[in-house]
């Protein structure tokens, strides 16, 4: 089911005449304000990264992927109240920090 699912939406996602709502729907966020972060420590909880990324914008949800396995990969998606406050997160990249690591915005 969880593949049917997988490739339904890899299904619309190439579609080149979808809309940015039908997009932000298949996705389940909008590209506009949301940011990709990468360079994570494997044990980081997305109550912690909320809790970090809160001091920059106001954020809506966290996502971390996991792999076939179910292990947290070193990766997140941090999806903001609107465009601005991720805007305004991106501008900071440089000094965001967690666990001794610098990320990758």
């Amino acid at each position: 089911m969880e593949i049917k699912k997988e490739l339904s939406l890899i299904e619309k996602i190439n579609n080149k005449n979808i809309s940015t709502e039908e997009l932000r729907q298949a996705l389940g966020f909008s590209i506009e304000d949301t940011i990709f972060v990468s360079n994570l420590p494997y044990n980081v909880l997305s109550n912690e990264l909320k809790e970090l990324f809160n001091q920059h914008g106001r954020v809506k949800s966290v996502r971390i992927p996991v792999d076939m396995a179910g292990k947290p990969k070193s990766i997140a998606l941090i999806t903001f109240s609107n465009e601005k406050e991720a805007m305004k997160t991106i501008l900071k990249s440089d000094i965001i920090e967690i666990a001794g690591k610098k990320l990758k915005i």
